[in-house]
């Protein structure tokens, strides 16, 4: 029942969703951009899409060490808290 609560108008909704996408797009070549996605940051810190993917690349480079030892960590206290089968 859930599934078909949150499924509802999924055709209609899915038809809407392509047509904004499509005229997102139109709009930001129209107004001399590559994309929706530059227009939309022009007025955001960010700026481009480019600064962003640099902003999210560098955040991965730094955070993946913490995320390995983490990771580990979590791994280890597994072991010591679930009984092996």
């Amino acid at each position: 029942m859930e599934f078909a609560f949150n499924s509802r108008c999924i055709e209609d909704n899915s038809k809407i969703l392509e047509e904004v996408i499509q005229l997102r797009a139109e709009a930001a070549h129209l107004l001399g951009y590559p994309n929706h996605a530059a227009f939309s940051l022009e007025l955001s810190m960010a700026k481009n899409p480019e600064i962003v993917e640099e902003f999210i690349k560098d955040i991965v480079k730094k955070f993946t060490p913490v995320w390995k030892f983490e990771h580990q960590a979590l791994l280890e206290a597994k072991k010591d808290e679930v009984p092996k089968i």
